[in-house]
């Protein structure tokens, strides 16, 4: 009978500690992001892995033939997986070691936002190894893969901004593709933060304050009787943008608008049929700290035509005035596509052919110059610097520079020596604005796949090996 007891009160010991164990197993609410390293990291790359992630020094398993990577490239060129640090409170260090080594996080673009902070556009989670991940993760692990994320990073200190209340309300990327430009000022810096446009349905201006955490300061500052087509901010007097009353009719007109500071909003009406009709395009540019609208289009003699008017603001008074109607060598998609998005003072300057087309703020006048030592480049780009690279063929061995301030010519001679393999086939160069650097992507003479970044600054090439995945994204940070 004792026995009996003894063994009774055993069992419900037993039975009791285990019941307690099951309570206190940690269950992890969230997984949030608080910072990346990018001590020593001159380029970001986003890889697809071709089930090849053990090149990577990364676990693998089945299902990650699809998996994209977000890769830093160190200043030796040598390539590895992004490291973030997680905020997993209350998470044992199995599930730490889970999140550090099988969680992913992937933006679908990597763009900048003036010269301090980087926009981690569109970010979805991967996560590998799915089968050994802890029970107390899984759930919070699920969350994070059935949504997509907005983060920014402050690059003075590599934190992460989260900007979840927008996630509704993210612009629309004009031309995605590529992070050199963004167009019509969809994001603007400001000087402690930034400016968003809103999506389409609603239009409105969003301001983004970095208050030096990970969740910023939001401010609605446009109001919902406008809708925003696109915006460029000038200085901290005035806001100008190119606007429609909403809600939006089927032909609609936009029109130059005016928002200050107080809230108030000044409108420009039409002055005439040629300057806001949507079947002509047209284009608001800031140059020189001043506002010009450009509207060009083919004439009846099958010219091209291009009338510039001048936006004038003052604290009591918007104006819009007709300057100049000229004949051009080239049409509008010239001007739309060589803006620098990011400078503050842009120059509209790009080359056709061997013809610089400049923009001139103190004459309010297009000028074309003959630049003789352009004569065999294949392509130019207008970079923000104020220069026009261009190159004459793939290989990129010698690139040409021409300073639109200086009005000189330079010739950048690239040093491949220390390339040991070459493409199979020179691709068509990328070039990145923001970074200056021309990025080749393709397969190297042994079928690996392979980049070579080169770099206008330093004058050199970096070839980097993907293994067997494809890089189709770099950022220079």
């Amino acid at each position: 009978m004792k026995k009996l007891f003894v063994f009774c009160l055993l069992s419900v010991f037993v039975l009791s500690s285990c019941k307690k164990d099951d309570s206190e197993t940690p269950q992890v609410k969230s997984i949030s992001v608080t910072k990346i390293n990018i001590e020593n990291v001159s380029y970001f790359a986003i890889i697809s892995s071709n089930n090849n992630l053990k090149s990577y020094n990364l676990k693998s398993d089945s299902d990650t033939s699809a998996i994209p990577l977000l890769c830093v490239v160190d200043s030796k060129g040598e390539m590895k997986k992004a490291f973030f640090q997680y905020d997993l409170d209350g998470a044992s260090n199995a599930a730490k070691d889970f999140v550090e080594n099988n969680l992913f996080i992937v933006p679908s673009e990597i763009i900048p936002i003036g010269n301090d902070y980087i926009w981690l556009h569109n970010t979805n989670y991967y996560v590998t190894n799915r089968d050994e991940c802890p029970e107390e993760i899984k759930a919070a692990i699920s969350l994070l893969q059935d949504d997509c994320f907005q983060y920014v990073i402050r690059k003075k200190d590599g934190g992460i901004i989260n900007l979840e209340e927008l996630k509704n309300a993210m612009p629309f990327i004009y031309e995605a593709s590529s992070n050199s430009y963004m167009s019509n000022g969809y994001i603007s810096p400001t000087e402690n933060g930034f400016y968003v446009r809103e999506s389409r349905e609603f239009s409105r201006i969003i301001t983004v304050i970095d208050n030096g955490s990970s969740t910023p300061t939001i401010e609605y500052i446009w109001p919902n009787d406008y809708a925003i087509n696109y915006f460029v901010h000038n200085n901290e007097d005035y806001l100008v943008a190119m606007a429609s009353p909403y809600p939006l009719v089927e032909d609609i007109l936009w029109q130059p608008i005016v928002l200050f500071p107080d809230g108030r909003i000044e409108t420009i009406l039409e002055q005439e049929n040629l300057l806001l009709n949507r079947k002509r395009n047209g284009t608001f540019v800031s140059v020189d700290n001043k506002f010009y609208y450009i509207v060009a289009y083919k004439n009846q003699k099958d010219e091209s035509e291009v009338v510039t008017y001048r936006l004038n603001c003052t604290q009591n008074k918007v104006e819009l005035d007709s300057i100049r109607t000229q004949i051009v060598p080239f049409v509008y998609s010239d001007i739309d596509e060589a803006m620098p998005r990011y400078s503050e003072n842009s120059t509209i300057a790009f080359m056709s052919r061997n013809k610089l087309i400049t923009f001139s703020s103190e004459k309010e006048m297009f000028e074309t110059k003959e630049i003789s030592e352009f004569q065999n480049v294949t392509a130019s780009f207008p970079s923000t610097d104020g220069c026009i690279y261009g190159y004459e063929d793939n290989s990129l061995n010698k690139i040409y520079c021409y300073n639109t301030i200086t009005e000189e010519v330079s010739i950048h001679t690239i040093d491949k020596s220390s390339i040991s393999t070459q493409f199979l086939h020179y691709p068509h160069p990328k070039f990145d604005a923001s970074g200056n650097i021309f990025v080749q992507s393709g397969a190297n003479t042994q079928g690996k796949g392979m980049i070579v970044i080169t770099d206008i600054n330093t004058d050199t090439a970096t070839p980097i090996e993907a293994n067997a995945g494809i890089v189709y994204l770099v950022y220079k940070l």
